[in-house]
C-alpha cells in the first residue's frame, strides 16, 4: 500500500521558503535538504507554525521525497488539523504528534480520520480492557492476557443440532500476538441433538488456512455421567470438512459422527470439553 509506513527522523526543521497556499502540495524549504528520502510506501509528519504564531499549526504529511532536496511533495490537513496559508518563513518542525503515543479510548473508537490509522498504531481499550495494534488493514487485539468469552456454533451435516433445553456450549479464548488458545465447554440438557456425520464447532478466530491437510489443534473430553471417558483430537480439515473458521472432531481416527458415542450417548448433564492452541490468519 502507499505511504503506510510513518517514518520518524531526528532533528529536522526549518523554514518555508515563499508562501504555502490552503492548495499547495509541494513544500519548499532549505531545511528539507537534510530530511531522508521517502519512498513510495513511506511518509513522514511534520507540523507547520508548531507555535501557532501565524495560521497554524497545521500537521501535514511528506509522502515523496528526495534525499538533499529542498522540496518535497505533501497532503495537507492531517490529523485533525486545517489547510491554512502559511507565509513566507513560517517555521516548521518534524516531531512527534499526539497520534505518536499510545491512543487511549472506550470502545471502538480508535482513530479514522485525518491519514489515521497508520499501520504500527497502539490504541488502548478501557471498556474492553484489550491493547489493539493496526496492522496495515484492520486493528488486531490483544487482550490484557485476561481470557475472552465467545459463544461456539455447532455445525455438521445432520439435521437440527443443538445443545437441546437446559443445555449450554460456552467458549473463551486469549489471542496473543497470532496464537490463539481456546477452550469450549458443552453441557447436555434434555433432547440434546449432536447427531452428525461430521460434528464442527466454530473457533473464536479464523485459522491461518492450513492448505490441504488435516492440521490438529487440540483435544476434546467427554464425562459420559455414570458411563465412561471418551477422548480424542481437534482439526482444521479446511479442504475436505470443514474451513478455517471451523474444528471437526475425530474419535479413534474417524470424524465425530452417528457412530460414536459423543454423539450416540450425550444426554442431559453430560460435559464435553474441547481445549487448544492455532495459529490465526491474522
Amino acid at each position: 500500500m502507499p505511504n503506510e509506513i510513518r517514518r520518524r527522523y531526528n532533528f529536522q526543521s526549518g523554514t518555508t521558503s515563499g508562501t504555502v497556499l490552503v492548495g499547495a502540495t509541494t513544500l519548499t524549504s532549505a531545511g528539507l535538504t537534510g530530511l531522508a528520502a521517502i519512498g513510495s510506501s513511506e511518509y513522514a509528519v511534520l507540523i507547520l507554525d508548531p507555535g501557532g504564531t501565524g495560521s497554524g499549526p497545521e500537521v501535514v504529511y511528506v509522502t515523496a521525497h528526495t534525499a538533499s532536496s529542498n522540496s518535497a511533495t505533501i497532503v495537507r490537513a492531517r490529523e485533525g488539523s486545517s489547510a491554512v496559508q502559511h507565509g513566507n518563513g513560517t517555521q516548521w518542525i518534524h516531531a512527534p504528534t499526539a497520534a505518536d503515543y499510545m491512543v487511549i479510548g472506550d470502545d471502538n473508537d480508535q482513530p479514522s480520520t485525518g491519514g489515521l490509522p497508520y499501520e504500527g498504531q497502539f490504541y488502548v481499550d478501557t471498556t474492553n480492557d484489550e491493547l489493539e495494534i493496526y496492522n496495515g488493514t484492520g486493528w488486531v487485539t490483544f487482550p490484557y492476557g485476561a481470557w475472552v468469552t465467545y459463544t461456539p456454533t455447532l455445525g455438521g451435516t445432520g439435521a437440527n443440532i443443538s445443545t437441546g433445553t437446559g443445555g449450554s456450549v460456552t467458549g473463551t479464548y486469549q489471542k496473543i500476538g497470532r496464537t490463539v488458545n481456546f477452550q469450549i465447554v458443552l453441557i447436555g440438557g434434555t433432547n440434546t441433538n449432536l447427531s452428525s456425520d461430521t460434528l464442527t464447532l466454530t473457533l473464536p478466530v479464523t485459522a491461518r488456512d492450513p492448505g490441504n491437510v488435516r492440521a490438529p489443534i487440540g483435544n476434546w473430553v467427554m464425562f459420559d455421567t455414570g458411563v465412561a471417558t471418551y477422548d480424542g483430537v481437534t482439526i482444521i480439515d479446511y479442504e475436505t470438512h470443514t474451513g478455517n473458521d471451523r474444528m471437526a472432531l475425530l474419535y479413534q481416527n474417524n470424524f465425530v459422527s452417528d457412530a460414536n458415542p459423543i454423539t450416540g450417548g450425550f444426554a442431559s448433564g453430560d460435559e464435553l470439553v474441547v481445549q487448544g492452541t492455532y495459529e490465526a490468519a491474522s
